[in-house]
């Protein structure tokens, strides 16, 4: 019934991705730097169909301000941070870029109550949204203000359609999904990370001693063609 409900509302919608680059443009033909992970039928397709092709970042950047390419943060501490202007907010946010990365840094969400210098963040630690080929690495994520679940305590998260990108050799801790993916776009790599501690729900004082799953590849429809190795969760 959720199928038959999700076709008669919204019929033209999936959320299967994949961010590439585009290499060429020649006429209604356009060439793309990497293979497609999966099909995407055009048409009325009985698999789907109504597959679209959309430039994420715009010809003009000066004019339009979305979009970057190889900016990167390296051996900083961050503290702090929300999610109010939506995915991927939180301490330290990737949104529309390419080549781009993070590396030995501390995206510090703990609250500490009076110390200005630890207000706690909302959202995700390291968040990577809409992107491609971005790279964490190297680096330290804990904790949030509102350990509970509801998007406000996650903690390296890859998603939106992000494809290629790299999260190696992190440590993840003290959050309700220490490494999530959400909704990809598939070729990414989550290799050699320590995730723990993934507490489910605490809210004014209460548990009910559940344990989250300490990587999570499945929370969004359609994520797909990730490889995890070598983690430790």
């Amino acid at each position: 019934s959720a199928n038959t409900n999700a076709q008669k509302v919204v019929p033209f919608w999936r959320s299967r991705m994949q961010t590439t680059e585009i290499m060429a443009i020649d006429g209604n033909n356009i060439t793309i730097r990497d293979p497609l992970h999966l099909d995407f039928p055009a048409g009325d397709h009985p698999a789907g169909g109504h597959s679209q092709v959309w430039r994420s970042v715009p010809f003009r950047t000066d004019i339009y301000p979305v979009g970057n390419r190889w900016s990167g943060i390296e051996d900083i501490a961050v503290a702090g941070g929300n999610n109010d202007w939506g995915f991927p907010g939180g301490s330290v946010a990737f949104s529309y870029m390419a080549y781009a990365w993070a590396k030995n840094i501390e995206a510090d969400g703990d609250k500490v109550k009076g110390d200005p210098l630890r207000p706690g963040k909302l959202g995700y630690n390291i968040g990577v949204g809409r992107s491609y080929r971005v790279v964490v690495r190297d680096s330290y994520a804990h904790g949030s203000a509102d350990i509970a679940p509801g998007g406000q305590a996650y903690g390296i998260v890859v998603g939106v359609g992000s494809s290629a990108c790299l999260v190696e050799n992190n440590i993840s801790v003290n959050n309700n999904k220490p490494i999530t993916l959400n909704s990809t776009g598939g070729g990414n790599v989550i290799a050699y990370n320590y995730a723990d501690q993934a507490i489910i729900w605490r809210r004014f004082g209460q548990s009910n001693g559940w344990l989250e799953n300490a990587i999570d590849d499945s929370h969004g429809s359609f994520t797909h063609h990730d490889l995890i190795e070598g983690n430790w969760a």
